[in-house]
């Protein structure tokens, strides 16, 4: 047994009123008196909206730090096993509603922040997956210019596009963030003082590819290319 108005657990007292905040209760009228059985419902309710929640978020978390493939799996069984959590939270709170709805002092409020907890999974889990997508596909280029003279000018490149990344002065960096329109290559084409570099970046992409390269300009007039995915 639990207090309507203060929650103070009424098992086992010699007395008819809470000790805690002085509301009088009848063990024999069910009405006074908020059931165990009832705290129960409304705490699975809790959980199973806060579970998925909390782990779709540190999932995702994780995920956009260490770049773990094996991450992305887990949250898509995460928004799997999320739906099937927030479909159970709302039978246990519809149980403690039809338990307690009759009771004095009934909380309403309690089960509007539960229900509340429940809905807010549905547009969480859409922008973590909106984000994860924009995240995957991106293509990440890092262009350091490691000459002693600016690179007046330092074009990628890409299918339908042309972006200029210059100047860029020495020992500094540009950073572009693209997401490919179509099929083709990735290209570059630079001036350093007068000296033109070509090179190739990527010898094919397309929509939905990802990636991060550095494109490095050594003082010897050297170009250095590294990738990861």
């Amino acid at each position: 047994m639990y207090c309507l108005k203060c929650d103070y657990t009424l098992n086992y007292l010699t007395t008819i009123a809470c000790p805690e905040c002085g509301r009088a209760f009848d063990p024999a009228d069910p009405t006074t008196y908020r059931s165990g059985e009832r705290t129960r419902w409304y705490r699975a309710s809790l959980f199973c909206g806060a579970a998925p929640l909390l782990t779709g978020i540190a999932i995702f978390l994780t995920w956009l730090v260490f770049g773990w493939y094996q991450l992305m799996a887990a949250g898509l069984f995460t928004i799997l096993g999320g739906t099937v959590l927030v479909i159970a939270g709302a039978i246990f709170l519809t149980a403690h509603v039809k338990q307690g709805r009759r009771e004095a002092g009934f909380r309403w409020s309690r089960v509007y922040a539960a229900a509340a907890l429940l809905l807010v999974n549905f547009p969480v889990a859409v922008v973590i997956v909106v984000m994860a997508v924009s995240t995957y596909t991106r293509y990440v280029v890092t262009v350091q210019n490691a000459t002693p003279v600016p690179i007046t000018s330092f074009i990628l490149l890409a299918p339908g596009e042309q972006i200029e990344l210059g100047p860029i002065r020495p020992g500094g960096r540009a950073r572009e963030v693209m997401w490919f329109k179509g099929d083709g290559q990735l290209t570059f084409e630079a001036t350093d003082g007068g000296q033109v570099f070509h090179g190739t970046i990527e010898g094919f992409v397309t929509n939905g590819w990802g990636g991060h390269s550095h494109v490095k300009i050594t003082n010897t007039g050297q170009v250095e290319i590294t990738k990861r995915r």
